[in-house]
C-alpha cells in the first residue's frame, strides 16, 4: 500500500492489544488484506517445495528399486553361468574360462 502510513498492526483481544508481527514485503510493509494476501502466497510455496521433494524422494526409491531388480538379475545371471561351469570366479575379476583350461578344471 504505497499511499498508507501504517506501520504496524495490533489485535484487541480479551488479554489486551497484541502488535502483530511485521511483515515486509518488495514494496515495504505490508498490512490489512495484502499481509494476508503475502501470508497465503507464502503458505503456497511451501506446500508447493514439500510436494517437490515429495516427488522426487519417491523417483529416488523408484530408481532404488529398479537398480536393485537390475542387481538381483545379475547376480541370478552370474549363478546361473558359475553353474554351468561357463566362468571362473577369481576374488576381483569375472571372465569367461577358454575351452582348453575347462578341460583342466
Amino acid at each position: 500500500m504505497a499511499h498508507s502510513n501504517q506501520v504496524r498492526e495490533f489485535l484487541v483481544t480479551d488479554n489486551g492489544i497484541q502488535l502483530l508481527d511485521v511483515v515486509i514485503g518488495p514494496m515495504g510493509i505490508i498490512t490489512g488484506a495484502s499481509r494476508l494476501t503475502q501470508r497465503m502466497q507464502e503458505q503456497a510455496q511451501l506446500v508447493a517445495q514439500q510436494h517437490e521433494l515429495s516427488r522426487r524422494d519417491r523417483e529416488l526409491e523408484r530408481k532404488r528399486r529398479v537398480l536393485e531388480a537390475t542387481i538381483e538379475n545379475l547376480r541370478t545371471e552370474f549363478e546361473s553361468l558359475a553353474e554351468g561351469d561357463q566362468i571362473l570366479a577369481i576374488p576381483t575379476l569375472v571372465r569367461k574360462v577358454p575351452e582348453p583350461i575347462r578341460k583342466i578344471i
